[in-house]
């Protein structure tokens, strides 16, 4: 999140960050009590077929040359 907030010249000062299970974001961005969110598959699928042209979306992962979780 942190990189992803770097590379599109944001801080943490400037986002309210909600530490928040997979399915309460998807709940929680589809109920619109959340802006925005960093979420994978199948989560990503299920936000977008419901919210449909209200999503934009992009990689959280653009720019860089790899990507890994600990």
């Amino acid at each position: 999140m942190g990189r992803f907030l770097v590379f599109n010249g944001l801080s943490f000062q400037e986002v309210e960050i909600e530490d928040l299970k997979p399915a309460e974001i998807e709940e929680n961005i589809i109920n619109g009590e959340i802006d925005a969110a960093l979420v994978w598959e199948p989560h990503a699928f299920n936000i977008k077929k419901a919210l449909g042209d209200k999503v934009v979306s992009w990689p959280g992962d653009s720019d860089q040359d790899s990507t890994f979780l600990l």
